[in-house]
């Protein structure tokens, strides 16, 4: 219920549960999980990384710097996109198996509670 329908600021309903509490959660286990998280975020959220970062190159000998397309060449961009990317993967494929071995106790206990239920 906090994560479909959380909120922090209406009393009526289940208090909200922060991202970054799972952030951190997944980085005791992958200690680098939450320093991709901040990059990743750098670029999805509207500010200096995720604008003007991206579209600019500065010289520091002219003090100039130039806006554009592609300026500081996009392949960098593109692997560390591919890395998290493939690396998100992975760690789902992990939990995906976990969850499926899982399973068969996890339909017994449903089973055992709706028995009880009866």
């Amino acid at each position: 219920m906090k994560l479909l329908l959380g909120s922090r600021n209406n009393k009526d309903m289940p208090a909200a549960k922060s991202v970054l509490t799972f952030v951190n959660k997944v980085s005791k286990t992958i200690p680098a999980f939450e320093k991709a998280y901040d990059s990743l975020s750098e670029y999805a959220h509207p500010n200096w990384s995720g604008t003007s970062l991206i579209y600019s190159k500065h010289d520091p000998e002219k003090v100039l710097t130039n806006f554009g397309k592609d300026l500081r060449g996009s392949h960098s961009y593109k692997i560390f996109g591919l890395q998290c990317l493939i690396g998100s993967l992975t760690l789902f494929e992990g939990l995906y198996n976990q969850i499926s071995d899982l399973m068969p106790d996890f339909a017994k206990a449903c089973e055992d509670d709706l028995n009880r239920s009866a």
